[in-house]
């Protein structure tokens, strides 16, 4: 167990030097001079080609890559902002936890109203019921997350002056973008859930519950919900890192100062560095959570873990015959 433990986390090496090659081509072919971004227009060729040597863009870019990420790995220094002049890493952390609870409890109330839901749609199979709960997840899923947010504004801020319009850091003013993006989570969430409780359901071990006298709750929370929430699992943490990077837009809308509105406006202000620095710590943190995602599956599901053990012992026999 402990192997492929390792085994997974080992994995996120080479998916995460595979997002920095490609951030950091993606930024060396962009067309520009960082130079033009932090010196005036005023700066003479020479202090214009100081700059270049001290940032090292005079080096190939081979070298420019191994030096950043060698920052990366020795002192987490992702580059320093052009705007700001201060470490992107310090803004980032700064920044990070308005989007992470933004993710997570954006996710989490998605979770909580779809699990719900696509376990009663299944149990309702082609009933008003699954009927009903099938159109609102369509509806959630076609509606554009940007003009939900809108929407959301005209509404219950302008109109009815419930919520504040901007980010001031209470309680109300996370109310509209956690609810934006947590129907986003909703749909997906919803026809996962129904999707694999429907294939749980059919199984012999359900009939043979039944036969046993069980009673229809007891079936569905000790036996078909558990081994139906694998898939489930896996979408709540791709839903998870998705919405991490997707809070850009809702971020931006509502002023939350996290990581997407920080890479809005880097982008807007042609800072690389902290665009890179942004991705780059997105991109991680989805492969994070897809690995606790993978590993959690083993304790939600005994019959992995007997599978993982029992392919171990299997190699073990064959070694030992050879």
């Amino acid at each position: 167990m402990l192997k492929y433990i390792v085994k997974r986390v080992l994995y996120v090496i080479p998916v995460m030097l595979g997002v920095l090659i490609i951030v950091f081509i993606l930024k060396s072919i962009m067309p520009g001079d960082p130079v033009d971004m932090i010196l005036p227009t005023t700066a003479t060729p020479e202090e214009r080609e100081a700059k270049r040597e001290e940032l090292g863009l005079n080096d190939p870019i081979p070298v420019q890559f191994f030096n950043y990420v060698k920052g990366i790995v020795t002192e987490l220094d992702f580059g320093t902002s052009y705007k700001t002049d201060q470490p992107v890493f310090d803004e980032l952390m700064q920044r990070f936890p308005i989007t992470f609870v933004l993710a997570v409890g954006s996710v989490l109330l998605g979770t909580i109203l779809a699990v719900p839901l696509g376990v009663l749609s299944a149990v309702k199979q082609y009933t008003w019921v699954d009927s009903l709960i099938l159109v609102i997840s369509m509806l959630a899923v076609s509606i554009p997350g940007f003009w939900l947010a809108l929407m959301f504004l005209s509404l219950f801020s302008v109109e009815l002056g419930w919520f504040p319009s901007i980010y001031d850091g209470s309680l109300a003013s996370w109310v509209m973008p956690v609810l934006t993006i947590a129907l986003a989570a909703l749909s997906g969430l919803t026809r996962i859930t129904r999707s694999s409780m429907l294939e749980v359901i059919r199984s012999d071990y359900i009939r043979t519950a039944q036969a046993k006298g069980q009673t229809e709750n007891k079936i569905i929370i000790r036996h078909a919900l558990r081994n139906a929430m694998i898939p489930v699992l896996a979408a709540v943490g791709n839903s998870l890192g998705s919405q991490l990077g997707g809070a850009l837009i809702v971020e931006t809308i509502f002023g939350m100062p996290g990581i997407g509105k920080y890479i809005t406006d880097a982008i807007s202000q042609r800072n690389f560095p902290a665009v890179q620095g942004g991705v780059i710590l997105l991109a991680f943190v989805f492969t994070l959570v897809n690995l606790l995602v993978d590993l959690s599956y083993t304790f939600v599901d005994p019959r992995l873990k007997g599978t993982i053990v029992g392919a171990k012992k299997r190699r073990k026999k064959a070694v030992a015959i050879q």
